[in-house]
Order: C-alpha cells, then structure tokens, then sequence
C-alpha cells in the first residue's frame, strides 16, 4: 500500500480488514478410541497504510492540508532578505511502518525581464530549505535562514527521505524560503505585467512501506516497495529528464540532480563532477546512450532504473566507469534487459565502488552478457580497489550469456564485501559468477570460504580463477 498527499490532491488510503476464520478438525476413529484437534480462532487482519500532513506558520495551530490549499502567501512581493516559514508535520495515521519523500516539486518557472531587457529565472535568486526534526517554531527571519545556511539551493524539485515505524508517530519538518540579502537589480523586473517572473511549485509527502514488521520469513517482503507518482490535477508536474544534461552541466560539487520521468539519451553523456542523481517520487528510468561516470568524479546513483542501453554495436552497458579512481554509490538501482553488462567498472588502486540493494534482471528470453562487471586495469590481482556488493537481486542465469557476476584481479581477500544477495535461480550453475585474482588462472583453496559472501545456501559452486 502506499500513500501520498500534497497541495493540489490528495488520496486516501482505503482500509481493508479481511477476517479469515479457519476451523481445523483431524480426527481418526479406530475401534473404540476417538481424538481430535481443532482450531477455530484463527483471524487474518490487513494492516493499513495512511499519511498524515499538516502545515502551520507558528506551530500552534494546525491545518490539514489539502489539494487545494496554498499554504505560502502567493501574494507576497518577494525582495532580498525576504523570508517565509512553513513548518510540516507528518503522521503515520496508520498501522504499518513506512517510510516517506518530503519535498517540492518545481511546476511553472516563468522568466521574466529587466528595464534593459535581460532574463530574470526566478530559481536562481529565490533559496529554499528544508530542516527536521523541528522541535519550536524559529524565533526570527535570521535563525530561520541560519537552520538551512549550509544546505540551501535554489529553488528546484527536492525531497528529503524519512521513516515513521511506529503508528500514531509523527515529525516536523521547517521549509525555509528566501531571497538573499545580497541579490541585487539582476532580479528587479520592468514593472511591466508580462516582464514579472514567477515559479509555482507543490509540496507532497509520498509514502510506502517500510521493511519493519516480519512474517514467518524476515521483514525483507516489502523491502522493494515504490513510492507513488506525484500527481497535481490539472498541474502536470514537469520532469526534468528533458533538461538532464543541462541540469548535469550546471551542476557543481555536492549537487543532487532529481529526476521524474524518463531521461532517453541521444548521446552517451559522462559524470565529471561530485554530484549525486536520485530519483524523485515519479521514479527515473534511463534508456538511449549508457551514462558514464568519469574517473575521478564521486558519485551516487540512487533510485534509478537502467533498461534497454544502445549503442552502434548493439552491445551497450548501463552504467560505465572506465579507468576509475573515485567513489561510486549504486544504490536502491534497476538494471534490465542490458545486452552487455548492468554495470561495467575497470577500478584501479584507490577507487571504491558499492553495489547495494540493487536488481539486476532480464526478461524471459533475452540475452545479456553479464549483469555485473568489475574488472581492475592492473591484472596482477593485488588492485586495492573495495568493492562492496551486498543485499542485490540477481535474475536468471537462463538470461545471460556470460555470467551473472565477474569480479576479476581484485585484491578480494582484503578489499571485498559481499553478502546479503539473492538469485533467480535455486542453484547457480558452475562458471555463472567469476572471482578471478590473478591472471593467467589459479584456481584459488578458499572457493568454498569466498562463496559464503555471495549466499553459499543458494550458490551450489563457485568457479575462482
């Protein structure tokens, strides 16, 4: 189930409550004796998932909000030092644990004019914010600004992740809006009603479940739960996967680029800078031309979907970093149907590379090479590259040609995580995931040691070469 709430409309969750009474009688009549046993209590009960959010400018009073309402004053004539405060609080009204995005989205930005006739973006001079955890309203416009001085970015789509477990738990979170003290005439308009710029955005809190309560298994059934799409009515909220290179050439380090929507790349485009792409509660799906990230850049990718990379040969990866030296997060990530490899990273000494909660799968059918690839440049197998890969889905051997994982000239023993990642397939057939040290093969004495990392009781037999 999943829950989402916003300004411009709101759907609630339905409860459904199922009551399953299961009555058991095992009974057996030989010669004179007589038993049996019965059970005639049992009760199936859904939980239910619902969000609350509420908004006040004072944290006295409270006012659900709704899709209609505007909860910043959208007549305010906004000038440098301009400040408003808008403080939310989020409740689990539920039973069910979830976790949640709070944030904006960025739905109209008009560009307006100087006397001299250049443009104003409004969202590069307004700066916005959103603190946790608040516990008191801000005392003033300063404190206000200074809880979000080290965070603040121009006005944009944003979230922020959170968690509420427990029923009846809620939070508040500040959104700080302003214009910088220092802003000057660049952002003053002609006067003349078409030359005043503009941005209208909503605010939405979207929610899921949270991998928490358990069955007779674990708590990891919901662990792959989504989050729903945003949806304004009559607003389309516009994603920016139309804009991402633009958006990934302004960026600056320590940048998030947000994406809703589709991203297809014409032209294979490279990660130089420190930045993180997530996506936003729309989701992100990545298709066209791989994404390369560039040797030294750090980088995360989190929340996205990789499916169907081309390229002239036909034989694309995903994701590609080539000669890499950085830090590369892959994280919460979907990879499908790649015809060569998912992702595909040659690391040497230094780099760090984890693969985390991600799925790697192909349809029934379709042959890729290899879901996951990392190979170091130097081939002495001594690279001191770390490579983590825990807690992913790997699909069906039957869809891949190669292998579902190759790991080669990594200094495993000292330098590799892995654990937690399940597979397709209730045995893996030999030669489906390569650990190779060094070059030409040894087959290494610890194979069996080394398969525990990858899940030894759904893993039959490891080829190390």
């Amino acid at each position: 189930m999943s829950k989402n709430k916003h300004t411009k409309r709101a759907l609630l969750a339905s409860v459904l409550s199922i009551v399953l009474c299961l009555t058991m009688l095992v009974g057996s009549t030989f010669a004179w004796f007589t038993d049996s046993v019965t059970s005639a209590n049992n009760k199936i009960v859904a939980g239910n998932l619902d969000i609350g959010l509420e908004y006040s400018s004072d944290m006295a009073s409270w006012a659900d909000v709704k899709d209609s309402d505007t909860v910043f004053d959208k007549d305010a004539l906004w000038e440098p030092g301009y400040t408003q405060v808008v403080y939310f609080r989020i409740t689990n009204n539920g039973e069910l644990a979830m976790k949640y995005q709070f944030g904006t989205n960025l739905l109209v930005n008009y560009i307006g004019k100087t006397v001299a006739g250049a443009d104003i973006d409004l969202t590069k001079f307004i700066k916005f914010g959103i603190a946790e955890n608040i516990t008191e309203a801000y005392a003033d416009r300063d404190a206000a600004r200074n809880a979000v001085a080290s965070t603040a970015i121009d006005f944009s789509t944003y979230f922020v992740n959170g968690k509420l477990l427990e029923a009846g738990a809620s939070t508040v979170v500040a959104m700080v809006v302003f214009m910088p003290t220092e802003t000057d005439n660049s952002a003053n308009h002609s006067g003349k009603p078409e030359d005043v710029p503009y941005i209208e955005f909503g605010v939405s809190v979207v929610a899921t479940q949270q991998a928490y309560e358990s069955d007779s298994m674990g708590d990891d059934y919901d662990a792959n739960a989504q989050y729903p799409s945003v949806d304004y009515g009559d607003i389309v909220a516009p994603t920016p996967a139309s804009e991402f290179e633009e958006k990934l050439n302004a960026a600056q380090n320590g940048d998030t680029i947000i994406v809703n929507g589709t991203v297809a790349l014409a032209k294979r485009l490279t990660i130089n800078k420190n930045i993180t792409i997530k996506a936003g509660p729309a989701g992100a799906t990545f298709t066209g031309t791989p994404l390369t990230v560039g040797s030294n850049a750090n980088v995360t990718l989190y929340g996205l979907t990789f499916e169907n990379p081309t390229n002239s040969d036909n034989k694309a990866s995903a994701v590609y970093a080539s000669s890499y030296a950085g830090k590369l997060v892959v994280d919460n990530c979907t990879f499908k149907n790649c015809k060569w490899d998912g992702i595909q990273v040659t690391p040497v000494d230094g780099a760090d590379i984890t693969i985390t909660n991600c799925t790697f799968t192909n349809d029934a059918g379709w042959e890729g090479h290899r879901f996951l690839h990392i190979e170091a440049t130097d081939r002495s197998g001594a690279c001191t590259a770390k490579v983590t890969v825990t807690n992913n889905s790997f699909g069906s051997c039957d869809t891949v040609t190669e292998s579902l994982i190759d790991i080669d000239f990594i200094d495993y023993v000292n330098n590799m995580i892995a654990g937690g990642n399940t597979f397709a397939d209730d045995s893996i057939t030999p030669g489906y995931i390569f650990v190779c040290k060094t070059y030409p093969g040894d087959v290494m004495s610890d194979a069996d040691a080394y398969c525990i990392l990858f899940d030894r009781h759904l893993i039959q037999s490891v080829i190390l070469f």
